[in-house]
């Protein structure tokens, strides 16, 4: 019996040393992946984590925010009331900046209602503005956006659909397993190859030319959608499409750094913005619609504008506010 007994804890031990000799290899090779490739990221971006972000709360119909929605208003008629829908760049333009832009044409004091929201496409935007905008009977709509439009569709194929992620899609379609998966969610090096097989996609459709024509008629159509309900409102609307690192002149030397990040979406997307641009300053808005091209912002200026190809510094919001400001100024648009 302590024969059998000793050859049973030999063979208990045989297994354990098998399963850790399997285990060990496989795990230290995990580890040099993930931390390599968390050193590479951190060598060119400055953070281990970068482009790791998963703040979003669900909300049906609008699928995610990444920001909250305001909470005070001011009553009607005591302010001049701006509501700004948009993406990323729209929901980092500091409320104060804009406010302070608007006044330079009028007395009166302005508010500016922030519900931009990162990753938005046009689509979205209509929903929060029906949901959260129309309700405050604001005194003027601004939309500043563009990108993402363009750059969610390279990745879907398709226009009009907001852009997921492999993670989001199958935590979607998957929930009971989504626990499971979820744990490759914090892996840098699984996220860096989810990445390529994005970029290689998007390499794929930039010529796409039936894609890309449908990009600039369903943006148009969008955007007129909401001078639609602008005009229903006997509001004007100001139509802004947002400035590109790679359209801008006089591009500063941090910045052409910067640049080197997106140049396998350079050409596609300068082109895209441009055609996009060339298409909106023909088409006839209903209503009190004002077009302004942002591309343009920041050709009298050297200073840095820029964090990447389309998110913008204190000085580039600055800019741009003062800048769509004037132009819709030029255009006719005035604060009644």
């Amino acid at each position: 019996m302590q024969q059998l007994r000793t050859k049973t804890g030999v063979k208990k031990s045989t297994i354990w040393i098998k399963l850790g000799a399997i285990l060990i290899p496989v795990m230290l090779l995990i580890a040099v992946l993930e931390g390599g490739t968390r050193l590479l990221v951190w060598a060119f971006y400055g953070a281990g984590n970068f482009g790791m972000h998963w703040l979003f709360e669900y909300e049906p119909y609008l699928l995610t925010k990444t920001a909250p929605i305001p909470q005070y208003v001011s009553p009607k008629g005591e302010r001049y009331r701006v509501v700004l829908v948009g993406g990323s760049t729209a929901a980092q333009m500091p409320v104060n900046v804009l406010e302070d832009a608007l006044k330079t044409i009028t007395h009166r004091n302005v508010q500016v209602i922030n519900l931009g929201q990162g990753g938005y496409i046009i689509n979205q935007e209509r929903i929060i503005l029906l949901l959260y905008g129309i309700r405050l009977d604001p005194d003027l709509i601004i939309s500043l956006d563009g990108m993402n439009d363009i750059v969610t569709a390279s990745k879907v194929r398709k226009t009009g659909i907001t852009y997921s992620n492999n993670f989001i899609e199958f935590a979607v379609n998957h929930p009971l397993l989504n626990g499971f998966v979820s744990v490759f969610r914090q892996s840098q090096f699984v996220n860096s190859i989810n990445k390529v097989r994005e970029r290689n996609l998007e390499k794929s459709v930039q010529k796409d030319t039936k894609l890309k024509n449908e990009i600039i008629r369903h943006t148009e159509e969008g955007l007129r959608s909401i001078a639609i309900i602008a005009n229903g409102m006997d509001i004007p609307y100001v139509i802004v499409i947002q400035p590109y690192l790679h359209l801008r002149r006089n591009i500063p030397e941090v910045e052409k750094n910067l640049a080197s990040n997106y140049t396998y979406r350079k050409d596609f997307m300068s082109e895209m913005i441009e055609n996009l641009n060339g298409h909106l300053e023909k088409s006839a808005f209903p209503g009190k619609t004002y077009y302004i091209d942002a591309t343009k912002a920041f050709d009298g200026s050297t200073s840095q504008c820029f964090v990447d190809e389309v998110h913008l510094t204190n000085n580039g919001n600055e800019i741009l506010a003062n800048y769509l400001v004037n132009a819709a100024q030029k255009k006719g648009f005035a604060i009644q």
